[in-house]
């Protein structure tokens, strides 16, 4: 018997940890400031994209993107 409540012991704990870090997932995703990153998400993207469809392997000639914004720029 106190196996089994040891069991259900650990599974509780399993659990909440489990919705707290979940809780921790979306508090992250509800802060992202989007108008920010969808300029910076479209050209990872288009890079993605680019990169598989010619399937390089390792390092390519990809020109940096010239609008990148710093920490610094964004705080503005």
């Amino acid at each position: 018997m106190s196996e089994k409540n040891n069991h259900d012991e650990r599974a509780v704990k399993a659990l909440e940890s489990i919705a707290q870090s979940f809780q921790t997932i979306e508090d992250s995703v509800l802060d992202v400031d989007l108008p920010m990153w969808s300029e910076r998400l479209e050209w990872y993207l288009n890079e993605f994209f680019n990169i598989a469809k010619s399937k390089t392997i390792g390092s390519s000639n990809r020109p940096t993107i010239d609008r990148e914004r710093t920490v610094d720029e964004s705080e503005e």
